[in-house]
């Protein structure tokens, strides 16, 4: 049964238990500023649908769990440290305005709402309306803004080929087994020992027998589709449509009286296929398996500070062509119009250029193909130590993983992460050298 906060406050209050000093004290710390600031802007009543109107026992207040939220992706928390935290630290209570007897929640109370909150769509609603709340206390601009991307991977295992089609026959077989134990005993006996006798036991293939096991596997998976094809309760559930899914995108049946079946070359399967059955909306881009997020944030001069305002997830598949014009015409919307956005040769092409003007927005950057305007990074834009030994940091302010002396000590090494250097708007123009999973600078200190 949804009720709010109350705004009542009680005996047990951590303002009125601890000495001024230490209230004042907290005060200066980020709970001060979490508790003036955040909290009145979480608007309780946007989610009362979550909850019975008449039945159920009162839910947690909503500004406390939204609060904790925050809070988790602040710090970086796990659930389990987040409610540690409530539970013990006076900073996490404070923030929330809560007393010591309030000071408490479960695992599953968290779970719970960020289900709801995501199947509702409220999250996006919840973020637009914390941004413009946010924007218009301290009188952002929004006139200029960048567009970018990152790429984010779920929790999910990196399957081979082969392990996609395991994991997937014995994700339906567990399935099937929960339904009707019997459909299992019904089927040929290479199923139970392939998948679930020896489980994972069949993916784990030498590279000599892969081949030969994969076409095992698409055979199985068309046997399975075609077994259960009418059947009422089985044809319905998640894991069948997930079987059908990989033998569309797989695979081909050859028509007539016993159709068989064909593996597909690996380069005529499209980008948008199933990569885990664990996480079917994520696919396979030029950044590796995943998710796409394009994001768009204010980059104002006179701001104090750069604040996000859209934040759009797709496939790792999707370009980000695609996600120029959409992310515009959604900060229209929201009356968020950047009258510049700034992003790199990734987005802009001249229908982009052409669609945004049409929106108010003037597209700048680099055109795809064109050469850099810039001279090619010298070493000396490098920030050195005082001995030229090492390397501080480089002219896009990110400091090296690891280095040292060079080979046979005649040059010096810097190795920088390819996940910096990527996203580097001098990535065009910089001296490093490429390697398959990171970035080298060579230098020697007589060069300097």
């Amino acid at each position: 049964m949804f009720r709010p906060k109350s705004p009542q406050k009680s005996l047990f209050d951590i303002g009125s238990l601890l000495p001024k000093k230490k209230v004042s004290q907290l005060e200066q710390t980020w709970a001060g500023a979490f508790r003036e600031k955040v909290l009145p802007l979480i608007d309780e009543y946007a989610f009362r649908d979550f909850y019975d109107q008449r039945m159920g026992a009162p839910n947690k207040a909503v500004q406390t769990v939204i609060g904790l939220l925050i809070i988790k992706e602040l710090f970086d928390y796990t659930d389990c440290e987040l409610l540690s935290r409530l539970d013990f630290d006076l900073q996490t209570q404070y923030a929330l305005d809560l007393n010591i007897d309030e000071a408490r929640a479960c695992q599953k109370t968290l779970h719970n709402f960020r289900a709801k909150l995501t199947e509702s769509g409220n999250h996006r609603k919840l973020f637009e309306n914390l941004t413009a709340k946010i924007a218009e206390a301290v009188c952002l601009s929004f006139d200029k803004q960048r567009l970018d991307s990152t790429h984010i991977v779920s929790n999910m295992a990196i399957l081979t080929r082969l392990g996609l089609f395991v994991k997937t026959i014995e994700q339906f077989l567990h399935k099937l087994e929960r339904i009707d134990p019997f459909l299992v005993e019904g089927l040929p006996q290479r199923f139970g020992e392939r998948y679930l006798e020896r489980e994972g036991y069949f993916a784990d293939a030498r590279c000599s027998n892969g081949r030969r096991r994969l076409d095992q596997c698409a055979e199985d998976l068309w046997y399975l589709v075609d077994r259960f094809r009418g059947h009422k309760r089985v044809s319905e559930v998640k894991q069948y449509r997930k079987l059908r899914r990989l033998l569309k995108e797989q695979c081909e049946i050859s028509k007539g009286t016993q159709p068989k079946v064909r593996l597909k070359a690996a380069k005529e399967v499209g980008s948008d296929s199933m990569q885990n059955p664990s996480d079917p909306d994520a696919t396979y881009g030029h950044k590796g398996k995943g998710y796409s997020v394009q994001v768009a944030e204010t980059c104002a001069g006179e701001n104090p500070f750069q604040l996000i305002t859209a934040v759009e997830v797709d496939g790792a598949h999707t370009s980000d062509q695609k996600a120029t014009v959409p992310v515009v015409r959604q900060l229209k919307e929201r009356k968020q119009k950047p009258s510049e956005l700034y992003a790199d040769a990734g987005y802009v092409s001249g229908e982009n250029i052409e669609a945004c003007a049409k929106e108010g927005t003037a597209l700048k950057g680099p055109l795809p193909g064109q050469p850099p305007s810039q001279e090619k990074i010298t070493l000396g834009q490098f920030t050195f130590d005082d001995q030229r030994q090492k390397v501080i940091c480089c002219p896009a302010d990110h400091p090296p993983l690891r280095q040292g002396p060079g080979r046979k000590g005649k040059a010096f090494v810097a190795t920088f992460s390819k996940t910096d250097c990527m996203h580097c708007p001098l990535q065009a123009i910089c001296p490093t050298q490429q390697l398959k999973t990171t970035r080298k600078l060579y230098w020697t200190a007589a060069k300097l």
